[in-house]
């Protein structure tokens, strides 16, 4: 059994811990979107987001560039024929898995790829023949 000295040097060692994971994520996170030069335009999304809330279903204002991860998407679309939330987690495995799937309804919304499937079977393809029907994003691709 711990004395309260000993278990309260226990816990002060695991919350230092704890603040040093959450610093290198951060860290890491911040490093990348700097290195990928999109940091201005996430910063914008995320500022956009915060003062709008009663406006989440329109798009946020932006200069109609892709950002790297879109691009790797539509690369990955076309080289397989089809690109899911996973595989653009393995492509960048410092971002949340919700700004993924944010830049593919994103895409999806430009009317560059398409999304086929629910939950964790969706699939995203290119959106070439006239004849395939847009779905609209929702919260459970």
């Amino acid at each position: 059994m711990l004395s309260d000295v000993e278990y309260s040097t226990k816990m002060e060692v695991l919350k230092m811990k704890v603040y040093y994971n959450a610093i290198v994520e951060l860290f890491c996170v911040l490093l990348d979107a700097w290195e990928a030069a999109d940091l201005g335009e996430r910063l914008r999304e995320w500022w956009w987001v915060v003062h709008n809330p009663n406006l989440l279903d329109s798009k946020p204002p932006g200069n109609g560039k892709l950002n790297k991860r879109q691009e790797r998407a539509l690369q990955l679309a076309r080289e397989f024929g089809r690109v899911t939330n996973a595989t653009m987690r393995g492509s960048f495995p410092l971002y949340h898995p919700e700004t993924i799937r944010l830049d593919l309804c994103s895409l999806v919304d430009r009317g560059l790829l398409a999304r086929h499937g629910m939950n964790k079977t969706t699939y995203y393809v290119l959106l070439q023949q006239p004849n395939v029907r847009r779905r609209r994003c929702d919260r459970d691709g």
